[in-house]
């Protein structure tokens, strides 16, 4: 304990027994879903980390609209809960490199972490504070991007895994009875310029079509790409593109019932720091909609 403390460089509270991570009960220095207005309308609030550890680094975010929850994962094995009465932080066992999050919407008392070497999703019980299962991903590496597909079929599901340097997705059919992922296919994100670094999953039920939101690092770039509900990995197709204001865009996140886009900073070296940024996202499309890579391509998905 003595060495996680050096670690936080916070007070701790902790617990013995089968609980396989430390919890750290801590104070937010502001509220994701604070309804303060944006300085200007382009720019981005920033969500204090003062009162999380100095070495975390934020990598991937997903709000939780059901419990009004927004998960954050650091690649320093760290997993932040950001909600309306505090943070609550847990150091993960095993110093792993975790460069995405992601929700099941039927699975609510677990987050799920996605590690980029070796290729594996850690199952989390928030509830209980442990690594609860660890789902391997065959096939897989420099995984750096996740989300997860819901299907209509009773206890499955699909992980979508990105591969950072070349835009390739790994499709993983879940089973939760049995807790395996089986590499269903792969395909290319049409059009991509390389540096995956974050996905997000919605299902826009109302015009039914199925969106998949996708931050490039290098290129400041977020790409949407749309498909039909129901329709194959081949159909998605890029609708919307948006060119980001800064470099270090690893995880972004979906807040519209509180009217925002969460962008998580993680900067080249000496070009900036890290930072959780909330935009407002009725005034997204005005500031930084550019929809070149719409103008660019419109074919569809690549199988491998």
């Amino acid at each position: 304990l003595y060495l996680f403390n050096m670690f936080l460089n916070k007070p701790i509270i902790h617990s013995l027994g089968i609980i396989l991570a430390l919890l750290v009960t801590l104070s937010i220095g502001a509220n994701p879903n604070d309804a303060a207005s944006v300085p200007s309308l382009c720019l981005a609030v920033d969500i204090s980390f003062t009162e999380l550890p100095r070495r975390f680094e934020p990598s991937d975010a997903v709000y939780d609209s059901v419990s009004k929850t927004l998960w954050v994962v650091s690649d320093t094995s760290i997993l932040a809960k950001i909600t309306d009465d505090g943070i609550k932080a847990w150091l993960i066992p095993g110093f792993f490199d975790i460069e995405g999050v992601t929700i099941v919407p039927d699975r609510p008392e677990f987050v799920y972490m996605q590690v980029e070497d070796p290729a594996m999703i850690l199952e989390f019980n928030a509830t209980s504070a442990y690594v609860s299962r660890v789902i391997t991903l065959s096939q897989a590496n420099n995984l750096e991007a996740v989300t997860y597909i819901p299907s209509d079929y009773s206890g499955h599901g699909f992980f979508l895994s990105g591969k950072q340097k070349n835009g390739l997705v790994n499709v993983y059919s879940m089973s939760w009875e049995t807790g395996a992922a089986r590499l269903l296919e792969q395909f290319y994100l049409p059009q991509n310029p390389g540096d995956l670094s974050a996905m997000l999953y919605k299902n826009d039920s109302s015009v039914n079509m199925e969106r998949l939101y996708t931050a490039f690092d290098r290129n400041q770039t977020l790409i949407e790409y749309s498909r039909v509900f129901g329709e194959g990995s081949h159909a998605w197709k890029i609708t919307r593109s948006w060119d980001l204001p800064e470099r270090g865009v690893e995880g972004i996140a979906l807040n519209e019932e509180y009217n925002s886009f969460y962008a998580c900073i993680d900067p080249p070296k000496k070009k900036g720091s890290k930072a959780l940024k909330k935009y407002a996202l009725d005034h997204f499309d005005a500031c930084f909609l550019s929809n070149k890579f719409v103008q660019q391509s419109a074919s569809p998905a690549s199988p491998v």
